[in-house]
């Protein structure tokens, strides 16, 4: 009788693990219904092409749809509208970025990063993304100066072309160094020549 009793107390607790581990929230969008604890549905993922799959699950649930991505519930945006809606319109909600486990290790307790902006998201995200739009405008972009000076880079790109005649031409090292002169225009305010 302990057997049965086990086996029914071991039953019941996966499938309450199971239940909880896949079930979707209130309000969460429509999706898959079968999801594997700890792997969600990237089993049907991989059951043929995933943009086929996300093609599929696009023409079934909408242009809104969630699905779990290991133990993650991810909810899917598709098209122009609703992307703009979600994006533009809404750009304070979708903002930040999703809890990472991992990012509580890469980080102190007061949330600061010891890693780059990419990783950053809510109030650290925005105090440097001010600073780091600040400095991109003292150097130049959103501004006519900007494209003055790429306008004059490519006029010297031309030239060098053009005056190479049959020649071999690196066009590799040529492309680098006109980036680097247009780096060098806006940062230091002079090019250099090519070759030197």
């Amino acid at each position: 009788m302990l057997d049965i009793n086990t086996f029914l107390a071991v039953g019941v607790a996966v499938l309450s693990l199971w239940w909880f581990s896949v079930r979707r929230p209130a309000g969460a969008p429509p999706g898959p219904w079968l999801a594997v604890p700890l792997l969600g549905h990237l089993l049907l993922m991989m059951k043929k092409d995933p943009l086929e799959q996300f093609a599929a699950w696009r023409r079934q649930y909408g242009d809104v749809f969630s699905l779990y991505l290991g133990s993650q519930l991810v909810v899917v945006l598709n098209g122009y509208k609703v992307l703009k809606d979600a994006l533009v319109k809404n750009a304070d909600t979708f903002s930040d970025r999703p809890f990472v486990c991992l990012q509580d290790i890469l980080t102190d307790s007061k949330g600061k990063l010891k890693s780059s902006i990419i990783d950053t998201s809510g109030p650290v995200w925005k105090a440097q993304r001010k600073v780091s739009t600040q400095i991109l405008r003292e150097l130049g972009m959103g501004t006519n100066v900007l494209a003055a000076k790429i306008e004059e880079e490519v006029k010297e790109y031309i030239r060098v072309i053009s005056e190479s005649q049959v020649q071999p031409l690196d066009l590799k090292h040529l492309t680098q160094a006109s980036v680097s002169n247009n780096i060098c225009s806006i940062v230091l305010g002079k090019r250099f020549e090519y070759g030197h």
